[in-house]
């Protein structure tokens, strides 16, 4: 076949985090720190955008809650606010059920027509360990969101598997 502009090997995005965590009490431990993310044309569907975000939260150890600042979310004149509470839990040996609900608010800006003030995520999801590799099945999904003519409400659910190797 003829190559194009779009064939390769694509980086997509990458994020960096630097942060600092203290254990305040026995099992409640507080991280504060920075992330920076950056997509390329290709995640986004538009132009190369990055972003940073300031973050502080609580972590036991079966739940963790974080709040996440940004002052130009995805790199438009939108200030955000994400708050998530993550829970694991163990029933079984060498498996593990996650689960997270987030909710993210635009507290001033721009937003793209059709996109609400605020939106809701979450994820519900099982791993394991198998021959040194983290296994993982989860269902998320985001809502609500509007067409963009601002038509109907919807939801957005995906099935996702994941396999990660520590080295």
């Amino acid at each position: 076949g003829v190559a194009t502009a779009h064939s390769g090997l694509r980086i997509l995005g990458f994020q960096e985090y630097a942060g600092y965590a203290r254990r305040l009490n026995t099992g409640l431990t507080a991280d504060v720190g920075l992330t920076h993310s950056n997509y390329s044309e290709y995640y986004v569907g538009h132009s190369e955008t990055d972003y940073g975000q300031i973050y502080a939260g609580l972590i036991t150890r079966h739940f963790s809650t974080h709040l996440y600042y940004s002052p130009r979310y995805f790199g438009y004149p939108l200030q955000t606010l994400y708050g998530e509470v993550e829970g694991v839990i163990q029933p079984a040996r060498d498996w593990r059920l996650t689960g997270r609900l987030g909710m993210l608010t635009a507290l001033n800006g721009s937003r793209r027509p059709g996109l609400q003030r605020t939106l809701y995520d979450w994820r519900i999801g099982l791993a394991t360990q198998f021959k040194g590799l983290n296994l993982q099945l989860a269902v998320t999904g985001v809502g609500p969101d509007t067409d963009r003519d601002g038509a109907d409400r919807h939801s957005r659910e995906a099935l996702v598997f994941g396999v990660t190797k520590a080295f």
